[in-house]
């Protein structure tokens, strides 16, 4: 059973698990979506949640791999990838750029930050 943990949590905490949620938090961000859902506050809670889960992961690759200041690491790469994703979005016809979602992101990324320090 540990040789099982051990291998779940060389996975989870590998580039390969970052660079595979990052590609999903992408594709997610720039398929269309139906802009009447009505789902103004629970979207910007949405991007609050997937980045708090980006920033612990990443906080985890980067604990494992020993890097120095996993924690802000974490979170420019958090803030980042954030900033990237809505200026693609601003080229997007059926998308738009949000700074709410920039702040979304960045705060979930210091709630990620936060979890992995406690």
């Amino acid at each position: 059973m540990d040789k099982i943990i051990d291998g779940l949590k060389h996975y989870l905490f590998s580039w390969r698990a970052l660079f595979t949620y990052s590609l999903f938090i992408f594709i997610i961000s720039v398929i269309p979506i139906e802009a009447s859902l009505g789902l103004s506050f629970s979207d910007k809670i949405f991007h609050f949640l997937i980045y708090g889960i980006l920033s612990v992961t990443a906080t985890n690759v980067f604990l494992l791999k020993k890097k120095r200041h996993p924690h802000f690491l974490s979170l420019a790469y958090a803030f980042l990838f954030g900033l990237f994703i809505e200026l693609v979005q601003s080229f997007l016809p059926y998308r738009s750029f949000e700074l709410v979602d920039i702040a979304a992101n960045f705060l979930g990324g210091i709630l990620g930050c936060l979890i992995k320090i406690v």
